[in-house]
């Protein structure tokens, strides 16, 4: 485990030193015939205070003599080396900017550490995290905690082909897990009650559980993020489950769990076009459920799908589509095989500023299959600040299929296991069990019933045809009794 505590602060031998380290590898000190365990020169933490397993270590200064439970410092390489193994213990690092940071490393693994309560007050917003690489490739964090930092749990910038994943992030002071500018893949992690603080760095009041920006082909995946900006004191902006904001082309957010949040659930904006939002669970958030946004009028959004995702009971949309009404600002983009259930209140679908079809600013846009729920008064936005009472006169406005019934709605409420508990499964009887289209590969496989997150997660084939929303509906199995069975007793 790697803190960044508040401790007093001192210097060795009269400047500041560096633990360099992650890697633990045992060699033989020849120059004293010894075997001592060296932490290489990866990441820089530094050195101002330091405990082994919550107590002063011995301080051995320069190459001194050290014995067990002792450290020295290494000046050429930048190394410290330990009598014993550090695997197991924990080491603590006084107040400082980072627990973990990394610049322009690659093909490095950071596994099963605690980064926790970096400072960082009063800095940049790239500081402050309790893991931080930048220009970083080919890495790989697994199985790490990050927790009470005060800006990002984990943050990357730039670099490619970085990996995080089966990790856990709360209570740090803006995002759980950040990714800029770096193509990366987010997978089996957990979010929740980040961005406690605000009114200090601008990523403590605008930001997410997850968040990505600036980079194209993103993917973020298995993970769950909820109750963030919960608990934020005082409360400046709503926090989003997952946010991309400005990532180009390429993101997809698929089978992730996301609820409670005091934003909104999955927020895609200002992207160029082919996002993938594929079988989410998205429901309780404070804010819209779903929502893709081209709201950057030198951003044109396209080719992108929004599929099989149950969005129930958020505050505001449970799904939206929607541009800044700018030439070719919205076209062929497809929503199909959602759940778009509003519990009350408030319109579940939205879809406006050209990505209505109303020709030179959006075009070729679909909205088919889905299950908005019994039509009720102004349940359905085409246009902004147009709304439609009934599912005929909404398929029969300028831009939309054209005839009554083209839309192929549900037009009825879901029926789920347990709403209350997150068991969104569909039961026996619900009109949206064989009611979507077959959209074929990759889009036929969806979330199978009792998925647990991050790491009970089980998808299977969609059935023939598939079923709305983001599970695959599993017919109960039929219990036949034996014959000439004999009851001795009942307890």
């Amino acid at each position: 485990m790697a803190r960044a505590v508040d401790r007093a602060i001192f210097w060795l031998s009269g400047k500041p030193d560096y633990l360099w380290g992650l890697r633990n590898r045992s060699r033989t000190d020849h120059q004293r015939g010894e075997s001592v365990h060296k932490l290489d020169a990866l990441f820089r933490l530094r050195l101002l205070y330091f405990l082994f397993d919550g107590s002063q270590s011995g301080v051995r200064g320069w190459r001194s003599p050290h014995t067990e439970h002792s450290w020295y410092c290494f000046p050429h390489g930048g190394a410290v080396v330990f009598g014993d193994s550090p695997s197991g213990h924990t080491m603590e690092a006084s107040q400082r900017q980072y627990a973990i940071y990394g610049s322009g490393i690659s093909y490095v693994t950071i596994s099963g550490l605690e980064a926790s309560e970096s400072n960082g007050a009063g800095s940049s917003e790239e500081a402050g995290s309790g893991i931080h690489c930048n220009t970083c490739t080919n890495l790989l964090v697994t199985g790490v905690t990050v927790l009470y930092n005060y800006n990002d749990g984990v943050r990357l910038d730039y670099g490619s082909n970085n990996v995080v994943s089966y990790s856990r992030a709360a209570y740090n002071g803006a995002n759980g897990f950040a990714n800029y500018g770096a193509a990366s893949l987010f997978d089996h992690l957990v979010a929740y009650y980040n961005n406690q603080l605000a009114g200090g760095d601008g990523e403590q009041s605008y930001g997410a559980g997850i968040k990505f920006d600036s980079a194209p082909n993103q993917i973020v995946q298995y993970s769950t993020s909820y109750g963030n900006g919960v608990g934020q004191s005082p409360v400046s902006a709503a926090v989003d489950g997952i946010w991309c904001d400005t990532c180009g082309s390429g993101f997809t957010a698929q089978y992730n769990l996301v609820y409670d949040n005091t934003g909104e659930g999955i927020f895609v904006e200002a992207n160029s076009g082919q996002i993938s939002v594929l079988y989410n669970v998205v429901y309780g958030n404070l804010d819209w459920g779903i929502e893709l946004a081209a709201d950057n009028t030198s951003i044109p959004m396209s080719g992108s799908i929004v599929a099989g995702n149950t969005s129930y009971g958020n505050a505001g949309a449970q799904i939206a589509i929607d541009a800044a009404n700018f030439p070719g600002g919205c076209v062929n983009n497809l929503v199909y095989n959602n759940i778009a259930f509003q519990v009350s209140g408030n319109t579940p679908f939205r879809v406006y500023g050209g990505c209505e079809n109303p020709g030179t600013n959006g075009s070729g846009n679909v909205y088919t299959y889905n299950n908005f729920g019994t039509a009720t008064t102004n349940f359905i936005e085409w246009g902004h600040g147009v709304l439609y009472s009934t599912y005929s006169s909404w398929e029969t406005a300028t831009g939309n299929c054209g005839t009554v019934g083209c839309s192929h709605s549900i037009e009825a409420a879901p029926t789920f296991a347990n709403a209350s508990a997150g068991q969104f499964w569909l039961t026996s009887g619900s009109p949206g069990i064989g009611a979507g289209l077959n959209l074929g590969s990759p889009y036929n496989i969806g979330l199978m019933p009792g998925s647990a997150w991050p790491t009970g997660v089980t998808t299977g084939p969609t059935n023939t045809p598939p079923d709305i929303g983001a599970f695959v509906y599993v017919p109960p199995v039929a219990l036949i009794p034996p014959s000439n069975l004999l009851v001795l007793s009942v307890h």
